[in-house]
């Protein structure tokens, strides 16, 4: 990890007008699996422990709900492709850090 100190002007730059309160992160994304992945996954695990969700349409609630689950242990985060909150930048801010941690399935 490479730790650089910046001004303002800097920082407005690179995060393109979004809030950053004075510190920015570049991470990879982590690899979100889609519905034919899961069986493998699934094998993959001794014990799998998934969270499947339906009817979260607040990124604030999908936030929350990737949060607990990494607090839980959860392998997976199963959401249905539609009619469901995405993985935007607030449900990320509100997971605080559990986002990039959590395999994510859209499913049917």
């Amino acid at each position: 990890m490479v730790i650089q100190l910046a001004n303002r002007q800097y920082l407005d730059e690179k995060s393109d007008g979004a809030v950053h309160q004075g510190i920015i992160a570049r991470v990879k994304p982590g690899r979100q699996y889609q519905e034919n992945d899961l069986p493998d996954l699934i094998a993959s695990l001794d014990q799998p422990f998934l969270l499947i969700l339906d009817g979260v349409t607040d990124p604030h609630n999908l936030g929350a709900c990737l949060r607990s689950a990494d607090a839980a242990g959860v392998h997976a985060v199963i959401v249905p492709k539609d009619r469901s909150a995405q993985l935007n930048a607030t449900a990320k801010k509100v997971a605080c850090g559990a986002a990039g941690k959590r395999s994510a399935d859209s499913g049917d």
